[in-house]
């Protein structure tokens, strides 16, 4: 029988069903996400990006993957960096619960897709970090829907009887 904690951060009554490093405390999965984004060092904050309350992290420029299908964007960060990426991952909207912990810090300025490159592409190596991989992943809910439930109950159901 899995344990139920209760989550300090938001309350919600969970279970665990991701690794043990996926938890900060007793904090409920997506609690424990947005918190550790607020405590990353230095070296990767810097390719952290907010705005409007949307959390993005600036990916590889060189790689098999892009965010947003490669889309080009160009940010301006609130310390006068200007950077052009064609890897830019989404996380979603930052729950207000966290906001004051993870303030905007960029904005989108206007990309025309005919102009030449006039700021450098954002690169860096840190593949190897072993933050990486959970920077570039959202939340992942430990509670299904209860239709999302159903159906795949459903299915399994289908399957096992496929199988007979």
């Amino acid at each position: 029988m899995d344990s139920i904690y209760t989550c300090p951060s938001c309350g919600k009554c969970y279970t665990r069903r991701h690794t043990p490093e996926s938890y900060i405390g007793n904090n409920c999965f997506e609690c424990s996400f947005w918190l550790g984004k607020t405590d990353y060092p230095d070296y990767i904050k810097e390719h952290q990006v907010i705005i409007n309350g949307e959390h993005f992290m600036l990916g590889e420029t060189e790689g098999p993957f892009r965010g947003f299908g490669g889309r080009r964007f160009k940010i301006q960060f609130f310390d006068g960096r200007i950077i052009e990426t064609t890897n830019l991952w989404g996380q979603g909207p930052i729950p207000e619960l966290f906001r004051h912990m993870l303030p905007d810090n960029a904005v989108f300025l206007p990309v025309d897709e005919n102009q030449r490159l006039e700021v450098p592409m954002f690169d860096f190596d840190w593949f190897d970090d072993p933050v990486y991989p959970w920077m570039i992943i959202g939340p992942l809910s430990e509670e299904l829907p209860d239709e999302e439930r159903e159906r795949r109950q459903l299915e399994d159901d289908i399957d096992q009887d496929d199988d007979e």
